[in-house]
C-alpha cells in the first residue's frame, strides 16, 4: 500500500504465493468484523505483534481499513470465469456474470441505492443482468462502496489473466479479451472512487490492449522486480526455518536437488508449493508444483515446433543453457505464427528461469530451474514420443524415447 504506484500488477509463475499475498492483503484491510470471531476480534488482530503491527506509517496511511471490494480467486480465476459462456461460448449475449455482488448484498439494506440501482444490483448478482449492466458492475460497486464509507476503494484482482489464457486455448479469446476489456477498464481507469488496485497474475501476455490504455499501471514481472521479489517464493532462510521446524534436516540436500533454482533478479527462491509438499510428505520428492494440465499443453506445444526448436528443448532438458530472446508482453497470436514467444512463456510460467545477458537488453540466458522441472518435462516428452502421452496404460508402449541426447 506504500507504493506510489496507484495501478500495481505483480506477475508471478502459478502457485508461488499471489493469491496468499492477495488474502493476507485482504484480511488486513478488510472493514468488516470476521462472523467466526465470537469476541468480534477485527481482521486486523490476526496481526497482533507481527512486523506490519509496528508500521505506523502503514498503520496511518491505510486509516483503519479502507472498503474494499475483492474479486477472489474462486470467483474470477478457474470457476466463474470457466463458465463466462453458457453452452455456447462463442456469444457473448449468454455471459453469465459473476458472484461477487453476493458478497456485498449488504448494500441492497436501506436507502443507500436507488431502486434502479437495487435492481440492476440483484440482476447481476442472479447472473440475469445484461452484458452492458454486468460489465459496468465493477465500476459501480465501486462508487457504491465509496458512498456507504466515504472512502477509496481497494481492488484487489488475483489470476487476472486466467480468463484470456482459457480462452486462448478453447478459441475464443477475441471475445474474452473484448470482455475484459470492457469490464476492467472503467473501474481501473480514471475512477474517482479507486484509492489503489493491486492486481496479480502469472504474465502480461494476451493483455496488451488492455495494458495500453493503462499507461499508470507498474508491472512487476519476474524479469525485473525488485522491489517485491522476496515476498513471492521461499527464500533460503524460509526454506532452513522450515526443515528445522519438521525435524528434516536430514533431507534438505535432497530438497535442494529437486526444487532448488529459481532466479529471480538475482534472488534465489524456492517453489513454496513443491516445497511445502515435500515436507508434508516427509521428505519424499515428487511432481508437486509442475503436475499440472499446463504442463501437458507444453509438451503438446514442443511436439509442434521446428526441428532446430525441438533440439533447443532437448539441451535444456539436459541441463544445458541457451540464449534466448525473451519478452514480457506478447500476443496470444503470435504463439500461432513464431517460435520465439514459446520461450517467453516458458520463463513467466516458471518452466525455465532467464538471467539478462546484457545489451541487447531482451537478450536472456536461460535453463531450467530444478529437477523437478526437468524430470517431468522428459518424463513426457517421452510419453508423447511413444505414444502412450495421456494414455490410461503407459505401459502399452515399449518403443524407447529417442531425444537428442548428443547436446553439447
Amino acid at each position: 500500500m506504500t507504493d506510489e504506484s496507484r495501478l500495481i500488477l505483480i506477475t508471478r509463475p502459478r502457485l508461488f504465493g499471489k493469491a496468499t499475498a492477495l488474502s493476507m492483503l485482504r484480511y488486513f484491510l478488510e472493514n468488516r468484523i470476521s462472523p467466526a470471531a465470537a469476541l468480534k476480534v477485527g481482521f486486523r488482530d490476526l496481526f497482533r505483534g507481527l512486523s506490519i503491527s509496528e508500521d505506523t506509517v502503514f498503520l496511518q496511511e491505510t486509516g483503519g481499513g479502507r472498503p474494499k471490494r475483492r474479486r477472489s480467486r474462486e470467483v474470477a480465476g478457474t470457476n466463474a470465469y470457466g463458465r463466462l459462456f453458457h453452452n455456447k461460448p462463442r456469444k457473448l449475449e449468454h455471459f453469465k456474470g459473476y458472484a461477487i455482488h453476493r458478497l456485498h448484498e449488504y448494500l441492497l439494506d436501506g436507502d443507500l441505492l436507488t431502486d434502479q440501482e437495487k435492481r440492476t444490483f440483484e440482476a447481476i448478482r442472479d447472473k440475469t443482468a445484461p452484458l452492458a449492466d454486468t460489465t459496468a458492475g465493477l465500476r459501480k460497486l465501486c462508487t457504491y462502496l465509496h458512498r456507504k464509507n466515504n472512502k477509496p476503494v481497494i481492488l484487489l484482482i488475483d489470476s487476472f489473466e486466467k480468463p484470456t489464457q482459457t480462452a486462448f486455448f478453447n478459441q475464443y479469446a477475441d471475445q474474452m479479451q473484448s470482455l475484459l476489456h470492457d469490464l476492467l477498464l472503467p473501474a481501473l481507469k480514471d475512477n474517482p472512487y479507486l484509492y489503489k488496485a493491486v492486481i496479480t497474475g502469472i504474465s502480461v501476455i494476451g493483455q496488451e490492449a488492455l495494458l495500453a490504455e493503462l499507461p499508470d499501471m507498474r508491472v512487476y514481472s519476474i524479469l525485473d522486480d525488485q522491489r517485491y521479489t522476496e515476498f513471492f517464493g521461499f527464500l533460503e532462510s524460509d526454506v532452513r526455518a522450515l526443515v528445522a521446524e519438521t525435524g528434516l534436516t536430514a533431507k534438505r540436500e535432497l530438497l535442494d536437488t529437486w526444487y532448488r533454482g529459481y532466479d529471480f533478479c538475482g534472488t534465489l527462491l524456492y517453489n513454496p508449493f513443491s516445497v511445502l509438499s515435500f515436507l508434508s510428505q516427509g521428505g519424499k520428492p515428487g511432481f508437486y508444483w509442475v503436475q499440472n494440465p499446463l504442463t501437458e499443453t507444453v509438451v503438446q506445444i514442443v511436439f509442434t515446433l521446428s526441428t532446430a526448436a525441438r533440439k533447443d528443448f532437448d539441451k535444456l532438458m539436459y541441463n544445458h543453457s541457451l540464449e534466448k530472446v525473451i519478452h514480457e508482453d506478447l500476443s496470444y497470436e503470435k504463439f500461432v505464427t513464431q517460435e520465439e514467444p514459446f520461450w517467453s512463456l516458458l520463463v513467466h510460467y516458471g518452466y525455465l528461469v532467464a538471467k539478462p545477458k546484457g545489451l541487447p537488453e531482451l537478450n536472456y540466458t536461460v535453463r531450467m530451474p530444478n529437477k523437478e522441472v526437468r524430470e517431468q518435462l522428459l518424463d513426457l516428452c517421452r510419453k508423447k514420443f511413444e505414444g502412450t502421452f495421456g494414455a490410461k496404460d503407459p505401459k502399452k508402449s515399449n518403443k524407447g524415447y529417442k531425444p537428442n541426447t548428443r547436446v553439447k
